[in-house]
């Protein structure tokens, strides 16, 4: 995963890195290329381990590591999710309560900045069986793959205060560059693509987003010096991530990715999704209308780019999303592409 931020930030190496009140990983490296870019190292990640104490509902407490992603259930009912790998248990007799972050000195991340971690949720602790033996594991409050679009990056107080997210406004100017279609970009049967008259010399990079009106129509699969080629929302395999505002979510829910199956008879797009989020509170029908749109998260792709509308199932589970776009990007003789990076400030230096 990779976070962008104030280039004038003080993050370090290591620093813990949360979303709420939940831990999610911690600073692994920097870009090169980009300053205020780093690569965010996640908790599910195989070899990840993190201090933590678990507090079971009779009050007592025992210290445990977690880690990587434990294997799921042998029995369905135990039920489905994501759930952290559990090392080393202090008290195996411990099989319940809610596990937070709580590192010991010279554990994890570098002191002191692993420190600064202690108290925030991990999630679940929950005991069950895969193929004849028991496991403890992390039931995760998190979907990784799609909840931490907003982080944190924790420093000591004294190093740096807190300010306000960084902002990738869609309305400036000059974050879009317009380019003009040439021919379709892939002959094939079922296949949507475009050749576009502009390339890496005007700034179009890799996984770029093309909008018409304010919709996301497709992102650039490749770019060279003086034109690119671009994959539209119909084309199979096409992904982004995806928000919807949801009827009692206080906050536009992210939905994790999409990854389109091309369209129906109609024109209209169709998504494979995979909902691992409860329904919000207050809901009283298995489906609802909502308007989809582009999540923050993706450096190519800025948040609010309208998708479609669709009827978003409330259920766990995968499913298939119908989506009505108004914008079709086929049939286009301009776009607007995604300028992810600006030029750099003058005085302005890599981390």
């Amino acid at each position: 995963m990779t976070i962008q931020f104030d280039p004038r930030a003080p993050v370090e190496l290591d620093a813990p890195v949360t979303h709420g009140d939940h831990f999610v990983g911690r600073v692994d490296a920097f870009s090169r290329e980009r300053a205020g870019e780093a690569v965010l190292r996640l908790v599910t990640e195989k070899g990840f381990r993190v201090g933590a104490e678990v507090v079971a509902p009779d009050g007592r407490k025992a210290a445990l590591v977690v880690g990587g992603v434990a294997p799921q259930p042998s029995d369905p009912r135990a039920g489905a999710g994501l759930f952290l790998a559990v090392h080393a248990p202090e008290d195996r007799s411990i099989t319940g309560g809610l596990v937070r972050v709580k590192e010991k000195d010279g554990a994890g991340g570098s002191a002191p900045l692993a420190r600064l971690a202690d108290g925030f949720r991990l999630g679940e602790l929950v005991r069950y069986e895969v193929d004849g033996v028991l496991v403890l594991a992390v039931r995760a409050e998190l979907d990784y793959g799609a909840e931490p679009y907003e982080l944190a990056v924790l420093a000591p107080a004294e190093r740096a205060e807190a300010g306000p997210p960084l902002a990738r406004d869609p309305f400036m100017a000059e974050r879009w560059i317009t380019a003009r279609c040439a021919t379709a970009g892939e002959a094939s049967l079922g296949r949507e693509a475009r050749r576009l008259l502009s390339g890496a010399r005007d700034g179009v990079e890799v996984g770029a987003a093309l909008c018409v009106e304010g919709r996301l129509v497709g992102r650039i699969e490749h770019s060279g010096p003086w034109s690119a080629s671009a994959r539209l929302a119909g084309d199979p395999g096409f992904r982004v991530q995806a928000a919807a505002a949801l009827a009692g979510d206080a906050a536009p829910r992210a939905l994790g990715e999409l990854v389109s199956l091309g369209r129906d008879g109609d024109g209209a797009l169709l998504f494979l999704w995979r909902n691992a989020l409860d329904a919000p509170a207050g809901a009283d029908a298995p489906v609802i209308a909502v308007e989809l749109f582009t999540a923050p998260g993706e450096r190519s792709v800025p948040a609010g780019l309208a998708l479609g509308k669709c009827a978003l199932p409330l259920v766990r589970g995968t499913h298939v999303l119908r989506v009505e776009q108004p914008a079709d990007g086929r049939a286009l003789s301009r776009v607007r592409v995604w300028r992810a990076a600006l030029a750099r400030a003058e005085g302005e230096e890599m981390p």
